[in-house]
C-alpha cells in the first residue's frame, strides 16, 4: 500500500513538472514573437507630416555673416522670404528686385555675393552682386533721397547708390543712408517689391545672410 501511494505521488509530481515546462515554453515563444513584431514595426507616417522647409539651408547670420564673396541668400526676417532678382529682367539695367519663396541650391535670381568690400572711416561697405545677371543691387539715383525709392539691379559701377553695409540686421545704402525694406503691406507675399526707406528697425527692414 505504501509503495502504491509513493508511486502515485511521484507520477503527480512528474506531471506537474511537465505541465510547468510546457507552459513556460509557450510563454517564451509568445514573448519573443511579440518582441520581434514590435521591433520590426514602423510608426506610420501621417499625411503631410513630411514637408520641405520654406527656408534655405544654413544658419541665419546677424548682419553680414559671409561678406567674403561667397554666395548667400539675403532673407527678410519679417516675412521669411528671400531677396530675388526677377528672372525676366535680371539681365537688364533697372531689373526688378522683389522677395520670393527661398528656393534650394542658390538659384541665380536669389544668389547674392558681397564683393568689392572695403572699410573706410570704420564702416565696411560692399557691392551686392546677383549671380543670375552679374548686376549690382542699386537704388534708383533719380529718387535716391526719397522714401520709396526704387531698388533694382544695375551694371556694377561702385557708385554710392550701389554700396551697402549692415548695421545690426538693417541693410543700409551708403548713398542715401536709407534701409532696404520690403513693402510692409506685402511682407509675407511672394513678388512684394523692395524699396529704400528711412531706417526704423521694424521687421520689413530686418535681413540676414544665409549660406
Amino acid at each position: 500500500m505504501q509503495n502504491f501511494t509513493l508511486k502515485m505521488i511521484v507520477r503527480s509530481l512528474t506531471a506537474i513538472v511537465i505541465c510547468s515546462s510546457i507552459s513556460f515554453a509557450v510563454r517564451g515563444q509568445n514573448s519573443n514573437s511579440t518582441s520581434q513584431s514590435t521591433r520590426g514595426a514602423t510608426t506610420p507616417q501621417l499625411p503631410g507630416s513630411r514637408s520641405t522647409p520654406a527656408e534655405p539651408t544654413g544658419i541665419p547670420q546677424v548682419g553680414c555673416g559671409k561678406c567674403d564673396g561667397s554666395k548667400v541668400y539675403i532673407r527678410n526676417n519679417g516675412g521669411k522670404l528671400c531677396l530675388d532678382a526677377d528672372s525676366d529682367t535680371l539681365m537688364k539695367d533697372g531689373g526688378k528686385v522683389q522677395v520670393w519663396g527661398c528656393a534650394p541650391n542658390f538659384p541665380g535670381p536669389q544668389a547674392w555675393s558681397f564683393k568689392e568690400t572695403r572699410t573706410e572711416g570704420g564702416r565696411t561697405t560692399s557691392q551686392i552682386v546677383n549671380a543670375g545677371g552679374s548686376k549690382c543691387l542699386d537704388v534708383d539715383k533719380s529718387s535716391i533721397n526719397k522714401n520709396g525709392a526704387r531698388v533694382q539691379v544695375w551694371k556694377c559701377t561702385g557708385a554710392p547708390e550701389q554700396r551697402w553695409f549692415f548695421r545690426g540686421n538693417e541693410l543700409v545704402n551708403e548713398g542715401s543712408g536709407k534701409c532696404l525694406e520690403v513693402d510692409p503691406a506685402g511682407m509675407t507675399k511672394v513678388g512684394a517689391v523692395v524699396r529704400a526707406w528711412d531706417c526704423n528697425k521694424q521687421p520689413p527692414q530686418q535681413w540676414s545672410t544665409v549660406g
